[in-house]
C-alpha cells in the first residue's frame, strides 16, 4: 500500500491533538499493572517508528513550533467566524491574518505554510463583506496570486486561482475574470475547481479576450546632432513612425547621476547599425545613447550638463524625432559667439545683421520640382542662391549656404545649420510647381498654418510627404512657438516679396504677385531667426522655366532678394535708432493729427500685418515694435486684443495704444521730440453690490443660489472664521448680507473687489464685520465696537467639511474597541485636503506618533498647542523649529494611523490641559486705536446704513 507522506503525518497529528491524552499517573497505572501491556506498547512502538523511518523523513526540530502556531490559528480562526460579535470589530480580522501571516513568512518551506497564505486570503475576501474597503478585496487577490506563484504545486492552488476569477467578477472586470478561469483549466487540469472553471467561462464567453497580434518593431537606424554653446539639435532616425514617450530627471548627486532627458520610443528596437553612445560635450549635452529597455522599447538617453529648455519635434518620411536643446544663456548667445569667433559686428550705437544663411532647397536624391522640359529645381535654386552670396557679401554681410554642391540634405539638419550658427536671418529658396499650366507668379511664405488645399499640396512636395500627413497642427503650433519673432518674419517676407515683384514685373513680363502666405513648411520649423521660404517662379509654366534657364533672369532674381534683405536690415536699424529729436536733423514741432486708425486682433494675425493693412509704415510699426519690447512681447498677442495708432499729416507716430486682455493697457507718445513709453491698468467701473440669502443646506449652496461665485463665499467665510465655525454651525433658517465692490469694464463683471460690511444672522445673535483701513496702511475687519474679527486661533483647521465625532471623554474605539478618551475634533474629508494651522505658532513635533499615524504639533502664544493627526503627508517645508502663520497650509487630510477613513483628528490644548475646540473662545488680537475710533465710527454707520438700505429693496 502506498501512502502518501503529507497525508498520513495530517492524519498522526490530527489524531495526536483531537484525542484527549490521559494524565501520566494513568499511564504508570497501566504499566505496573499489566506487563503484557508494556511488551505491546514496546512492540507496537518499534513497528512505528521503523515505518516513519522508512517513509518519512526525520522531521525538523522546528516542526512542533509551527504547529502549534498553525493549531493557535486556526482555533483562533473558527472562534472568528463562530462569533457575530468578533466579525464586527477589524481588530479581530487583523489579529487572525497576522497569525497565519507569521506562519507562512517564518516557515515559507512548511507544509503548513501554502495553508497559512489561503486563509489569510480567505480571510481578507470575508472581511471586505464587512468593511468594503477595497484595499481588503486587493489584499485578497494579492495572497491568492501570490499562492499561485509560490506553490503551483500546492493542493489549493487551483482553488485560489478559482478565487481570483471570482474577485475579479466582483469587480466586473469581466476579462480578466474569463483570463483567470482559464489558467484554472489550462494550469490544473486535474483539480477539483476545473469543472466549475468551464461553466464560469461560458457565461463569460462574450469577453474572451482578442488575440494579441505580434508586433512588428521599427528599428533606430541612426543618431545625429549638430551643437553650438547655446543649442543643440538631436535627430534619432526611426523605420517608420512611432509612439514615444519623453521624462526629464533630476540630477542626483547621491549616484553621481547627472540630469537626463529620455525618450522611451514604443514599438522599436536597436538596428545592428546604430553607432552609439555618441559624445556630445558642448556644454549643453555630454552624451547621447541608446538601449532596449524592454522588448519592444528603446529608450534614448540624453545626458545633460546645463540646460534651460527643449523641445521635441515628429517629422515624417522617414520618421524621426528632433529634439532642440536650448542653454540656459541662448539669449546672449548670439554676442557671445560673435565675439569669440571674432566676426565683425555693427557698432553698438547701431545693431544690426550680418550673418545670413541661404538654403538652397532640395539636392542630391531629391530633385525637387521638375519643368516641362527637364529643368531641375534643385540645380536653379543652387545657381540663385551662389549669385546672392556673392551679392550680399559685397555689400559686407557674413553669408552661408546650407549646400554648395549637389548634396542632399534632410530637412531638419538646414535649420539645425542656421540655429548653431548663430545666423540673423535664413532663408529657404525654391521654385514653386502646380497642376495647373497657366499658374504663374512670385509668392514668399513665413511659418503657419495653410489656408487653402494648394498650399497643402506645395507644402507636401516641398516637405517629401503626402498632404494626409499635414493635417496634424499641433506641429504647426510647437514650431510657432520656437520660431524667434514671427512679426520680423513677416516684414522679411514683406521687403522681399515687394522687392522681387518690382524687379520682374516690367512690361514684357507677366509675372504676377501672389502676395505672402503661410505654410507648415518643415525647414522653417524650429528656425530662432526670422526665416522665410521664397518661391521665385514657377518651374512648371512653360514660359517661366524658360526664363530660369537665362543667366540674365537669375542674376536679377538675386539683385531682388538682396535689396529685399537689405531693406529690411535697414528698416531694422531705423528702429534701434536714437529718437528724432537727437538726430542732426530733427523734427519740426508737432503737426496736427490726421488721422486714427484702429483694431483688434484676429486669430492667426500679426501686428506687424495688421497695421500695415491699416496704411502705418514699416518704419512707424518698426519703431513700435523695438518701442514696447522691454515690456511686451509682442509675441503674446491674443485674439481680442484692441489698438489705436494716431500719426500726424506727415505719417509721424503721435501715440500708440494697445490694450492686451482686460486690464493691461501699453502706450507710446511722442513728448518733446521723444518717445515715451508705459504700462497702464484699464480703469474699471466700481460698483457697490448687496447680496442677500439664506441658509438652506450649506453657505456655498445659498451664494450660489443669489448667482454669485465661489470667490465670495471664501471671503465671506475667511471674515466670520474666528466666530463662526462654517462646518457645522450654519443653521436652515440663517440668514446674511454682504456688501462687497465688484468692477466692469463696458458692463462686463471682471472681479471682486473688498467686502466692506457683512452680517450673519441667526436667531439667538447677530455677527457683523465692518472694513476699516487706518492711516497706516493696516486694515482688517472689526466689529460694531471696533474689536477686531480677529483671534489668536481660527475655529477649524479645514473649510466646509463635516464633525464626525466629537469631543468626547468616554468613546468607544472603532478600531481598538472598549471605551477611551476622544480629547478631539474628527472632521471629514477626502484625502489631501489642505490642512491649515489655526493660529501664528512654531512647529514642535512633525512625525510618526504611533496610532495618531503622521501629525503636526504647533506650539502658540499663551499657552496653547494644536494637534493635526491622521495627515496623509505634511506642507513642503514643515518640520519641527519652523515658524508658521495663521491659515499657513501645513498638510493634507489622509487616514494614517489608527484610522477607519481619511479625517482629521484635531486636539488643542492650554499649559497642558486639553479643551474643546467647538466650545472654547479665542481672545481678539487687536482693537481700533483710540484716536482712530471716530473715524472708525463714521465708515460703520455709514457702512451698515448702506448695508441697511441695499437690504431693503
Amino acid at each position: 500500500m502506498e501512502i502518501k507522506g503529507r497525508k498520513f503525518w495530517t492524519t498522526l497529528s490530527s489524531l495526536s491533538f483531537t484525542r484527549i491524552s490521559p494524565s501520566p499517573s494513568s499511564i504508570c497505572h497501566r504499566i505496573l499493572a499489566k506487563p503484557s501491556f508494556i511488551k505491546g506498547f514496546i512492540h507496537t512502538s518499534a513497528i512505528l517508528f521503523i515505518l516513519l523511518g522508512l517513509f518519512f523523513p526525520t522531521p525538523p526540530a522546528s516542526g512542533s513550533d509551527y504547529e502549534n502556531q498553525y493549531r493557535k490559528a486556526r482555533n483562533d480562526y473558527y472562534a472568528l467566524k463562530n462569533s457575530e460579535t468578533k466579525k464586527k470589530y477589524r481588530s479581530y480580522w487583523l489579529r487572525c491574518i497576522e497569525e497565519f501571516r507569521a506562519i507562512y513568512t517564518k516557515y515559507p518551506k512548511s507544509p503548513r505554510s501554502d495553508d497559512a497564505l489561503f486563509t489569510v486570503a480567505i480571510l481578507y475576501n470575508d472581511l471586505y463583506s464587512y468593511s468594503f474597503l477595497k484595499s481588503d478585496l486587493q489584499k485578497a487577490l494579492s495572497s491568492f496570486q501570490s499562492l499561485v506563484k509560490r506553490y503551483p504545486s500546492s493542493r489549493l492552488a487551483d482553488d485560489a486561482q478559482f478565487k481570483i476569477g471570482e474577485i475579479h467578477l466582483r469587480r466586473k472586470e469581466f476579462s480578466k475574470a474569463y483570463e483567470a478561469f482559464q489558467k484554472v483549466v489550462d494550469q490544473f487540469p486535474k483539480g477539483d475547481m476545473v469543472s466549475l472553471s468551464r461553466l464560469k467561462l461560458i457565461g463569460l464567453k462574450n469577453y474572451k479576450p482578442k488575440p494579441k497580434k505580434v508586433k512588428r518593431l521599427s528599428p533606430v537606424t541612426e543618431i545625429r546632432y549638430w551643437s553650438n554653446p547655446d543649442y543643440t539639435r538631436v535627430v534619432i532616425y526611426v523605420d517608420k513612425q512611432v509612439p514615444y514617450k519623453e521624462h526629464l530627471l533630476k540630477r542626483d548627486p547621491s549616484i553621481k547621476k547627472p540630469q537626463r532627458l529620455y525618450i522611451d520610443i514604443d514599438s522599436a528596437r536597436i538596428s545592428p547599425n546604430l553607432k552609439q553612445p555618441i559624445p556630445i560635450h558642448d556644454g549643453l549635452l555630454k552624451m547621447a545613447r541608446a538601449a532596449q529597455n524592454s522588448p519592444d522599447t528603446v529608450r534614448v538617453v540624453l545626458d545633460i550638463e546645463s540646460i534651460r529648455d527643449y523641445k521635441i519635434l515628429p517629422l515624417n518620411d522617414p520618421f524621426r524625432l528632433v529634439i532642440d536643446i536650448f542653454g540656459a544663456s541662448s539669449s546672449e548667445g548670439k554676442a557671445l559667439a560673435a565675439i569669440e569667433e571674432k566676426r565683425p559686428l555693427l557698432p553698438p550705437s547701431e545693431p544690426g545683421i550680418r550673418r545670413i544663411i541661404i538654403d538652397p532647397g532640395h539636392g542630391g536624391r531629391d530633385p525637387g520640382a521638375i519643368g516641362p522640359r527637364g529643368l531641375k529645381e534643385k540645380d536653379v535654386v543652387l545657381k540663385i542662391a551662389k549669385r546672392l552670396k556673392e551679392k550680399l557679401k559685397k555689400q559686407g554681410y557674413e553669408v552661408f549656404l546650407t549646400r554648395e554642391r549637389d548634396i542632399y540634405l534632410p530637412l531638419e539638419e538646414r535649420t539645425a545649420i542656421a540655429n548653431t550658427k548663430n545666423a540673423d536671418l535664413f532663408l529657404s529658396i525654391h521654385a514653386n510647381a502646380s497642376r495647373k499650366r497657366g499658374a504663374r507668379g512670385i509668392e514668399t511664405y513665413i511659418l503657419g498654418p495653410p489656408s487653402d488645399d494648394e498650399i497643402m499640396e506645395l507644402a507636401a512636395r516641398e516637405n517629401a510627404i503626402s498632404t494626409k500627413k499635414l493635417t496634424d497642427l499641433d506641429i504647426i503650433l510647437y514650431s510657432l512657438k520656437l520660431t524667434a519673432r514671427v512679426n520680423d518674419s513677416s516684414r522679411l517676407a514683406q521687403h522681399v516679396q515687394e522687392s522681387m515683384c518690382n524687379h520682374l514685373n516690367h512690361r514684357k513680363s507677366s509675372h504676377r504677385d501672389r502676395g505672402i502666405k503661410q505654410a507648415p513648411f518643415y525647414v522653417l520649423m524650429g528656425a530662432r531667426m526670422p526665416a522665410i521660404l521664397a518661391e521665385v517662379s514657377f518651374i512648371s509654366n512653360r514660359a517661366e522655366e524658360k526664363k530660369l534657364r537665362s543667366r540674365k533672369y537669375l542674376d536679377k532674381i538675386a539683385v531682388s532678394i538682396a535689396e529685399g534683405l537689405h531693406g529690411y536690415i535697414e528698416e531694422t536699424r531705423a528702429a534701434h535708432r536714437p529718437p528724432p529729436s537727437q538726430r542732426k536733423t530733427s523734427l519740426k514741432t508737432k503737426s496736427p493729427l490726421e488721422r486714427i486708425i484702429e483694431g483688434r486682433m484676429e486669430r492667426g494675425s500679426c501686428l506687424y500685418t495688421v497695421l500695415k493693412k491699416g496704411g502705418v509704415s514699416p518704419h512707424q510699426i518698426a519703431l513700435i515694435t523695438s518701442h514696447l519690447k522691454p515690456i511686451f512681447d509682442f509675441k503674446d498677442c491674443n485674439p481680442g486684443d484692441s489698438f489705436q495708432v494716431s500719426l500726424d499729416e506727415g505719417g509721424e507716430l503721435q501715440t500708440f495704444l494697445y490694450e492686451a486682455g482686460l486690464t493691461d493697457l501699453y502706450e507710446v507718445k511722442r513728448e518733446d521730440g521723444r518717445y515715451l513709453t508705459s504700462k497702464k491698468e484699464v480703469i474699471l467701473d466700481r460698483h457697490l453690490n448687496n447680496v442677500k440669502g439664506n441658509i438652506e443646506s450649506t453657505l456655498f449652496d445659498a451664494i450660489e443660489k443669489t448667482g454669485e461665485g465661489d470667490h465670495l463665499a471664501l471671503a465671506f467665510a475667511d471674515i466670520f472664521a474666528w466666530e463662526i465655525d462654517f462646518h457645522n454651525d450654519p443653521r436652515k433658517g440663517d440668514c446674511f448680507n454682504i456688501l462687497v465692490e465688484k468692477f466692469y469694464k463696458n458692463d462686463r463683471f471682471i472681479r471682486y473687489g473688498n467686502v466692506l460690511a457683512a452680517a450673519y444672522h441667526t436667531p439667538s445673535k447677530v455677527y457683523s464685520g465692518f472694513y476699516f483701513k487706518n492711516p497706516s496702511g493696516q486694515e482688517g475687519y472689526y466689529d460694531e465696537k471696533g474689536r477686531s474679527l480677529e483671534k489668536s486661533l481660527l475655529c477649524s483647521p479645514l473649510r466646509f467639511t463635516r464633525i464626525t465625532s466629537g469631543y468626547n471623554r468616554r468613546r468607544r474605539h472603532p478600531i481598538l474597541g472598549g471605551y477611551h478618551p476622544h480629547l478631539a475634533i474628527d472632521y471629514a474629508a477626502p484625502t489631501g485636503t489642505p490642512v491649515r494651522s489655526v493660529g501664528d505658532g512654531r512647529v514642535i513635533f512633525c512625525g510618526w506618533n504611533r496610532g495618531y499615524g503622521k501629525q503636526v504639533a504647533i506650539r502658540h502664544p499663551n499657552g496653547y498647542t494644536t494637534y493635526y493627526a491622521h495627515l496623509s503627508r505634511f506642507a513642503r517645508g514643515i518640520k519641527k523649529g519652523k515658524r508658521v502663520k495663521q491659515k499657513q497650509v501645513i498638510g493634507y487630510v489622509g487616514s494614517t494611523g489608527l484610522a477607519t477613513g481619511p479625517h482629521l483628528d484635531y486636539r488643542i490644548a492650554k499649559n497642558g490641559k486639553f479643551l474643546d475646540p467647538i466650545t472654547m473662545k479665542s481672545p481678539p488680537i487687536s482693537s481700533i486705536r483710540e484716536r482712530q475710533l471716530s473715524a472708525f465710527q463714521a465708515q460703520r454707520d455709514r457702512l451698515a446704513s448702506l448695508l441697511q438700505e441695499r437690504a431693503l429693496e
